[in-house]
């Protein structure tokens, strides 16, 4: 789930979104450090398929808030996105 170098932050994010992969096996979780001062997250769900952003926030960020403040606000990008959007040139790019 990791996607390139990996600190305690995002490690501590990685571990927290074991509980959601844990619910939704079949989804695809990265996190990965984009720079010094933002973590990026991306999960492609089947779930989030027909859902806004509002509900599939929902789905994700419970788990994210019993995270420290000081690891959420590392938090930068949230992609929650179903697999027919998966192919955006963002996520090919960055993901």
């Amino acid at each position: 789930m990791i996607q390139h170098s990996s600190d305690t932050y995002v490690e501590q994010i990685d571990s927290a979104l074991k509980a959601y992969k844990s619910k939704h096996p079949d989804a695809d979780i990265k996190v990965k450090r984009h720079n010094s001062a933002a973590v990026w997250i991306c999960i492609v769900d089947s779930i989030f398929e027909g859902k806004g952003l509002a509900a599939r926030e929902e789905e994700v960020w419970p788990i994210l808030e019993q995270l420290p403040a000081d690891v959420r606000e590392e938090i930068s990008m949230l992609l929650l996105v179903p697999p027919s959007e998966a192919n955006d040139s963002l996520l090919d790019s960055e993901f």
